[in-house]
């Protein structure tokens, strides 16, 4: 079944890790971010991308931005035979020590309706539900619940 948790090892996901990335996310999604989309994520001077290896080969990231005093989850991907090994919850974990270290005020995401996986793992980290975008996904029409972590009240020192 592969590495324990704990024996994969946290990196910076970069350009040269494309193929990887792309094939990671051709597996964990029915609309799949294209490579332009990642592209455009490297160009990005907000975007961090983070990995979990297990050797040379990436079994998970998570794609967030930081903006001023707010970070967003744009993805998140966990390979099927690493699914359900706490690999999300370690990668949201440190994306929320990163993003508190920047100082930000809070973490916003969107998730399926139906990801009830995704939604109960972020309930489990202190999100709450704050609203709903109607129609969000382009390739059914359905609602992404909008999800909001705070972090430290806006003006705290």
């Amino acid at each position: 079944m592969g590495a324990e948790v704990t024996e994969l090892e946290l990196a910076p996901v970069s350009r040269e890790d494309m193929e990887q990335l792309l094939e990671l996310e051709r597996l964990s999604f029915a609309s799949p971010w294209t490579r332009g989309m990642f592209e455009s994520e490297f160009d990005n001077p907000f975007a961090f991308i983070i990995g979990l290896w297990d050797g040379s080969r990436l079994v998970a990231y998570l794609d967030y931005w930081i903006m001023g005093d707010e970070a967003h989850v744009m993805t998140i991907g966990v390979h099927p035979d690493y699914r359900r090994r706490g690999l999300a919850l370690r990668l949201m974990n440190e994306m929320v020590a990163a993003v508190r270290h920047a100082r930000c005020a809070y973490v916003i995401l969107e998730a399926r309706v139906s990801n009830t996986p995704a939604l109960a793992l972020y309930s489990k980290l202190g999100f709450v539900r704050v609203g709903t975008r109607k129609k969000y996904y382009t390739d059914n029409g359905e609602d992404a619940v909008v999800m909001l972590l705070p972090i430290r009240e806006k003006y705290d020192e």
